[in-house]
Formats: structure tokens, sequence, C-alpha cells
């Protein structure tokens, strides 16, 4: 199987105290201040649980994405990636990294938002290409467990994957004992939004407790791209330019 348009969501961490209308005047800074890589804002802020605002390139869209009641940031790759399906999902994981990094540096955010490290939602937007049945999750698993390795820097991982025919193949790949719904609900099931918030918030509550810090995205990315932990660098924050 060929993995092509990868969508993968860093999740904020609480308190989360940017509202979203705030990333409209931040997304439109990137667009003046981009060579033509970006070309709109989209406004769905309006909406519950939704798309959130969107900023959208040439190669993807990036987005404050509030699906699921879960608040994160949303890369969308668009255009075909080269390389094996373990480059390509290196490449999406490092650009949402990144996006997620230009955002905590924003002066009118500063203070406001701040990634997690320790949890990364990856989906697979063609159901034709990777149908969601636990015949391609097996396939692909290998691929998530070495990505998750490298990502989570060894730590124990756990990938939690829910097979639904209806729906894109996507798998959130979590850090044992921070981030993982023991019970399996989906996160991203739009009907459960309160649920969602109230169990995200004693997730991040049970981590306080136990004196764990999720290392922010910000960190994360420093650490894989000054390392070359997922290779060679080959793009800026911006997601155009491969």
């Amino acid at each position: 199987m060929e993995l092509q348009k990868l969508n993968v969501k860093i999740f904020t961490t609480l308190p989360d105290l940017a509202p979203l209308t705030d990333f409209i005047d931040v997304f439109h800074g990137w667009i003046q201040a981009s060579d033509g890589d970006y070309h709109d804002v989209a406004d769905y802020s309006h909406m519950t649980a939704g798309a959130g605002i969107v900023l959208i390139a040439n190669d993807a869209i990036v987005s404050i994405d509030e699906n699921g009641g879960r608040r994160g940031l949303l890369y969308n790759r668009k255009t075909p990636l080269p390389g094996s399906n373990q480059e390509k999902l290196r490449d999406v994981v490092r650009a949402a990294l990144q996006n997620c990094q230009r955002l905590e540096k924003e002066a009118a955010l500063k203070g406001k938002i701040r990634f997690s490290g320790d949890e990364v939602w990856i989906a697979v937007n063609d159901r034709l290409a990777a149908p969601n049945a636990a015949e391609t999750f097996q396939e692909l698993k290998p691929e998530l467990e070495a990505l998750a390795a490298r990502l989570f820097n060894g730590a124990n991982a756990a990938l939690t994957y829910k097979e639904d025919s209806r729906k894109r193949l996507s798998v959130a790949c979590s850090v044992l004992g921070i981030h993982r719904d023991e019970t399996g609900i989906d996160f991203h099931e739009r009907k459960n939004y309160r649920r969602n918030q109230c169990r995200q918030r004693a997730f991040h509550e049970r981590s306080a407790r136990l004196g764990i810090r999720p290392l922010s995205a910000a960190a994360r990315a420093r650490l894989l791209v000054s390392s070359g932990e997922f290779g060679a660098d080959r793009s800026d924050p911006s997601p155009t330019r491969r």
C-alpha cells in the first residue's frame, strides 16, 4: 500500500487560552509573509467542535481544528509525497510539528497556547486506497510503531484504532499513561464533544498528579529536526516547500 493524503493532528494542552478568532490574524500574517505559498483563510469558529480556522496552501491545509471536542493543529497533506511510507509519515509529522512550533512563537499567541508532544492522531484521507478495515490497520501497524518509537524516543506507546468502514482510517499514537483512553472511546466522534472535553481534562490532571509534564511540540520539533532523527529537514515551517 502506498500512503498519500496523510493527515496529522497535534493536540493542544490545557489550559488553552487562545480564542479561535485569534488565529485568523495570525494566519493572515503568514499569507502576507509568504511568497504565494498560502492562499486564503476560512473561518468556521461559529461551529461547535468544527473545523475551526483553516489556512489553505499549495500542498497542504493547516488548521486549528476542534473536531471531536479536542483542539489541535491539523496538517492535511494534499499533493503527493515521494519516498517510502515511513519517510512520508515522518515528513507530515515533521511539518505538523514545525507549524506548531511556529504558532507557539507567535507574539499574539505567546503564553496562550502550547502543544503536547505525547500524542499524535494520524489519518489517511483516502478510503479507496486505505479502507478502514482491520486488515489495513495490520498492514500499517509496523510503520506506525516505528514512527512512534522515533517520535516518543523509545517510550512505551499505544496505537488506538477503531474499525469503521464508513469513516477514514485513523490511528491515535500516544505515550502510555498520559493520553491514552483505556475505554477505547473515539475522541473524534462529534457527538461526544462535552464528554471528550471532560476526559481530556481528567488525563491532564492525572498526569499532573503523577508529576508528568508532556513535552511541547515546539521542543519535540527542535529535538527531531536538529538531531536529524526524522531525516534531513527538507522544509521550513511552511507546508508547501518540498
